[in-house]
């Protein structure tokens, strides 16, 4: 009989895998506790997921052994040091980070994830990885001869719809908070109308708020993630309405796109610029008259550097001067790039949304210190990206409004009425982020 072994460095409470140890080929999902295993051997002797197993002899030697090592990520762990912690060999580490070359995930561990390692036969082989992504996805490794292959699982989610209806007592956190939303699910309102409202100073007692949500199920489980159909402000008697369309993108009621085209800044906190866009600068390592033709803002080490619209990476790579560096091209006119990074998190080819956090900054290359270096290109050519007049979103044709109004309508059907119907639906992979 196989034995299950899960390795703790901490006295911390176990983590409960019923799933895990119904088979052998079992995968590993979330449970919803994020703490370390403790250390159990538990038999692999359930048929069913009703059959609950048996203690067994710790250490009990069978004809073919089956091990399975259980870790759960903490701060500062790498993929390295939780192979030496669990006496893993380092060959299998490289040939895992070959494998993971198409999920760019290995790199990139948070701490709360939760490692699986499948150890088989006499010479107990890794036979099989899986990384718990989130609550819905988990990625795992198979061996193939010598090389592993990947593959990521969803699990199957219901949707169940959500309407929250609110009035302004005092600030839009507090309000939106007693009404049930999440900091996150506050955060995309406030981010959606950032640009029609200040949310800090324009809001007065008595304002009203509906909300349309799509939230994510795992079995009766929240997984936590949403994803906003509607909503309606009322601020000072004014209406405020954005509504999610088929492409992804919200619209208020005539058809006018609220995404921003564009962001404003690459990096999500205010931080100063310590060089500005200048064809004419000083250089401050050569002393060379010499162009600066990108932003550079003042930003510590391992600070995130998001897409500012969407795109795809048609470049990544390491120069001796610009460092780890990508670029991204976002249309036939406009393109960015990000120079003097610590740490890249995208792939050439990969295409990304506005928002993604797609580097960490660094001092790499040629450099004075921490900074992002930030370029903006039209037509192939360098333009101030602090001055430079960028497009607004675009505005629905009247073929796109036809289908648009129709699910306005609908939207507005369900906030009007009050409707509470619970609507399931079955969906597999990623919802939307927030």
């Amino acid at each position: 009989m196989a034995s299950i072994k899960y390795f703790c460095l901490k006295n911390r409470k176990p983590v409960v895998l019923t799933a895990l140890l119904a088979s052998t080929t079992a995968m590993l999902w979330p449970s919803g506790d994020s703490d370390l295993y403790r250390e159990i051997r538990i038999p692999l002797a359930a048929t069913s997921d009703t059959e609950q197993p048996t203690a067994g002899p710790v250490g009990t030697v069978q004809e073919e052994q089956i091990q399975r090592i259980g870790y759960t990520i903490e701060a500062n762990d790498t993929l390295g040091s939780i192979f030496a912690k669990l006496q893993l060999p380092q060959a299998t580490m490289y040939k895992l980070l070959e494998a993971d070359l198409d999920f760019l995930q290995l790199d990139n561990l948070k701490p709360g994830q939760q490692l699986l390692f499948i150890r088989e036969g006499e010479n107990q082989l890794v036979t099989r990885m899986q990384v718990v992504i989130d609550s819905i996805n988990t990625l795992e490794f198979t061996r193939d001869g010598d090389d592993y292959i990947g593959e990521m699982h969803a699990h199957v989610t219901n949707i169940i719809e959500r309407q929250v209806d609110g009035v302004i007592n005092n600030s839009l956190y507090r309000s939106a908070s007693n009404a049930g939303l999440s900091p996150a699910e506050i955060d995309r309102i406030s981010r959606l109308f950032e640009d029609k409202i200040n949310f800090a100073r324009d809001l007065r007692a008595g304002d009203t708020f509906q909300m349309l949500y799509d939230d994510i199920y795992v079995g009766d489980t929240h997984t936590g993630r949403s994803t906003l159909k509607a909503v309606i402000f009322v601020n000072r008697g004014k209406r405020l309405a954005a509504f999610l369309h088929d492409d992804g993108q919200y619209y208020d009621e005539t058809g006018q796109s609220l995404n921003r085209a564009f962001l404003r800044r690459p990096v999500p906190e205010k931080y100063r610029i310590s060089s500005h866009f200048n064809p004419r600068r000083l250089h401050p390592i050569t002393k060379r008259i010499s162009p600066h033709n990108g932003t550079d803002f003042a930003t510590p080490t391992g600070t995130r550097a998001q897409a500012i619209s969407d795109g795809v990476v048609t470049r990544v790579g390491n120069h001796p001067a610009a460092g780890l560096h990508i670029t991204i091209q976002h249309t036939e006119t406009y393109s960015t790039r990000y120079l003097h990074l610590s740490k890249i998190l995208v792939k050439q080819g990969q295409r990304v949304e506005i928002g993604d956090v797609v580097a960490f900054t660094g001092n790499t290359g040629r450099s004075t210190g921490p900074h992002l270096h930030f370029e903006l290109h039209a037509n192939s050519k360098p333009v101030n990206y602090m001055t430079y007049s960028l497009p607004e979103g675009r505005q629905l044709n009247p073929s796109q409004m036809v289908a648009f109004q129709q699910l306005v309508n609908q939207y507005l059907a369900k906030l009007d009425t009050g409707d509470e119907s619970q609507l399931v639906a079955k969906a597999t992979g990623k919802p939307e982020k927030v």
